[in-house]
């Protein structure tokens, strides 16, 4: 709805305190449309300071609280005082930066936003919100972590380069684009970066194998293409690293056996080729192993008998064929779960077998 306003040619001689005192007593509502009311208007209304001085008004200030926790179920309602916490991501770039400069008191470390369900802010208010990751200045300086789940964020992840303290970064289940910014090689302390179900392209930047300290790196449900950088061995302490759902390809580097606290390994859903390199039995610690639905081709090696603390091999819908090792019922003593089916050729040749010839559905242990 537009407004029918005459503009008078000496409303740009009002002082600029005067325009900022009169506007910040009204609803955040009306000076957005305000501030088409002339570009003097617009410009003196789109000021930091402006900002500041309007939410001051409505938004209390948190002194003591390190820790801010945000969960909203979908069963639910966002009272008042927390809808505006919620809105921070729907506001203007001066707006975001104002409000945190007024709401996160310098001592925050952690803030946390986490939606539970299906629902993201555009179901909560409305398609005329288009949700983005505040930018980095609006955050405090202290940041330990930061996690946004499932808002239904927009846009591109903003520079984080300055928060060298940042440990824990979760910006998952959101509708993020463009590429993976290779500035967060900037933060090593991080120990955990999640980015999973997005809509972010390109490749993996190498940039991220020098986080020596990350125990976690998800980035599974996205459009992520090419190879995984050979530097991932870098990562000594990786524990968990999960690259499914997106179009990498080429063959499983070799270097990947080097991981050797890694404990999940999930590569599923991807374009990778070649057979599986015998490296990957010097994952002494890994207990999932998920290459399904590639294009993995040649013999099962018989370094998967090497992997003692196994519980799930997920080896199905690719291109394998030969025999199932006998030495997976032998050297892998905590197997529970295994599926092969959708394979070239898979056979099982030894007494022991679990329905018959292969492919089969579903196969636990066999002993």
């Amino acid at each position: 709805m537009s407004l029918d306003v005459t503009v008078p040619p000496s409303l740009s001689t009002i002082p600029t305190e005067l325009v900022r005192r009169i506007f910040a007593r009204l609803s955040l509502r009306h000076v957005m449309r305000f501030k088409r009311l002339c570009r003097f208007v617009r410009d003196v209304l789109s000021e930091h300071s402006f900002a500041v001085l309007h939410l001051g008004h409505f938004v209390r200030t948190i002194q003591h609280d390190s820790v801010k926790n945000f969960l909203f179920s979908n069963d639910g309602i966002i009272n008042e005082a927390d809808q505006l916490d919620w809105m921070w991501f729907c506001l203007p770039p001066n707006y975001q930066s104002a409000y945190a400069e007024i709401r996160w008191s310098a001592n925050v470390s952690a803030l946390s936003f986490w939606i539970d369900g299906a629902g993201t802010l555009l179901d909560h208010f409305g398609d005329n919100v288009r949700p983005v990751v505040p930018v980095a200045s609006s955050l405090a300086p202290g940041l330990i972590l930061l996690q946004v789940h499932g808002l239904g964020l927009c846009r591109t992840i903003p520079d984080l380069s300055d928060f060298k303290k940042l440990v824990n970064v979760d910006l998952s289940k959101n509708r993020l684009e463009g590429s993976i910014p290779a500035s967060l090689g900037c933060l090593f302390q991080l120990k955990e970066l999640n980015l999973s179900s997005n809509a972010l392209s390109g490749r993996i930047p190498i940039e991220l194998t020098t986080l020596t300290k990350l125990k976690s790196l998800v980035l599974n449900s996205n459009r992520l293409a090419g190879r995984i950088p050979a530097s991932i061995s870098n990562l000594k302490d990786l524990q968990v690293l999960d690259f499914g759902c997106n179009q990498l390809s080429g063959p499983l580097i070799p270097s990947i056996g080097l991981l050797a606290n890694l404990t999940v390994l999930n590569l599923r859903e991807n374009n990778f080729g070649e057979p599986i390199p015998p490296e990957i039995g010097a994952l002494s610690n890994l207990r999932v192993l998920d290459l399904s639905s590639n294009c993995f081709s040649g013999s099962l090696p018989d370094a998967l008998g090497q992997l003692a603390c196994l519980e799930d091999l997920l080896l199905f819908d690719n291109n394998l064929s030969g025999a199932i090792l006998q030495a997976l019922g032998i050297g892998c003593v905590n197997l529970q779960q295994m599926l092969l089916m959708s394979n070239v050729s898979l056979t099982m040749n030894s007494e022991e077998r679990c329905r018959g010839s292969w492919p089969i559905y579903h196969c636990r242990r066999y002993s």
